[in-house]
C-alpha cells in the first residue's frame, strides 16, 4: 500500500455520514470505490456509497435527521425517490460531495 490518502473533504463528509448512523442507531457500511480506497491503495471517485438498513417508516424522520450532520438530499423527491429505488441520493453540504446510500430490508437479523 502506498502512501496516498483520501482528500480530507471525503474524510469529513465520512466522519459525518457515519456519526449521524450511529447517532440513529441505522446499521450500514461504506461500500465501492472509498470503502476500497480505505483498505487499499486510494482511487479517483466523485461519491461515497454505502449500504444501511432502515426501515420505511422510518425514513422521512432519518432524512430529516441529516441535517444536523450537514447531509441533505440532492433532489427535491427525495422521499418518493427512495420509495421507488430504495436509493438516498444525498450531498453533504459543506464538502459538496455526493453520496448514495442503498437501503436494504432491514426485517431480517443480520448475521
Amino acid at each position: 500500500m502506498g502512501d496516498a490518502k483520501l482528500p480530507d473533504q471525503f474524510i469529513e463528509t465520512l466522519q459525518a455520514l457515519f456519526d449521524w448512523l450511529e447517532a440513529e442507531g441505522v446499521p450500514g457500511t461504506c461500500i465501492g470505490g472509498v470503502a476500497v480506497s480505505l483498505l487499499a491503495q486510494p482511487r479517483a471517485t466523485q461519491d461515497i456509497d454505502a449500504v444501511i438498513w432502515l426501515e420505511e417508516q422510518h425514513w422521512k424522520s432519518f432524512l430529516d435527521s441529516g441535517e444536523k450532520y450537514a447531509i441533505v438530499p440532492r433532489i427535491s423527491d427525495a422521499l418518493d425517490f427512495v420509495r421507488k429505488t430504495r436509493v438516498l441520493l444525498l450531498k453533504h453540504q459543506s464538502s459538496g460531495i455526493s453520496s448514495v446510500l442503498v437501503n436494504r430490508k432491514s426485517n431480517r437479523a443480520m448475521t
